[in-house]
């Protein structure tokens, strides 16, 4: 973790990959594993591992909303799914009780990515109002968004 957050990304990339290799059934090296691949811009990747940890932890709220998000916001259209981002999302929020603003700013981009943008303005709403506490980076990045499901647009990552 400190070599993916002090930018390392191949050497994170590299640690993780030996710590799987001695214990693969961990969700949560799976999941850290898999963002620091999308981070290299390695999606079909990503997502794979993000599978994985949701088929071993499908109970786990940040691992569900994690896939969700890399399959709603692939740069490649061939890499997204649309509905299964939803179906994720809406579980991951589900099981947080409806209390998480950031599974609701992945379920609206989800809802964008299927073209549902009405929806997907509502719901990006209701996350910028349940995040307050929110650092402004977060926020700014749910209006961003908003703004272009008002236009009929879905977010992509670059």
């Amino acid at each position: 973790l400190v070599c993916a957050r002090s930018g390392n990304l191949l050497r994170a990339d590299e640690l993780l990959a030996r710590g799987l290799e001695l214990d693969p059934g961990r969700p949560d090296l799976l999941g850290t594993r898999a963002m620091v691949l999308w981070q290299l811009g390695r999606a079909r990747e990503a997502q794979a591992l993000g599978r994985r940890a949701a088929d071993l932890a499908p109970g786990n709220a940040d691992v569900l909303n994690q896939l969700a998000w890399m399959l709603a916001v692939a740069p490649d259209p061939a890499n997204r799914d649309p509905e299964e981002a939803i179906r994720l999302a809406t579980e991951a929020d589900r099981l947080a009780s409806q209390s998480n603003p950031q599974y609701l700013d992945t379920l609206a981009a989800a809802l964008a990515a299927a073209g549902h943008y009405e929806d997907a303005e509502q719901t990006a709403q209701r996350a910028l109002e349940m995040s307050a506490a929110a650092p402004d980076s977060f926020k700014r990045g749910i209006r961003e968004r908003l703004a272009l499901y008002r236009t009929g647009r879905a977010y992509v990552e670059p």
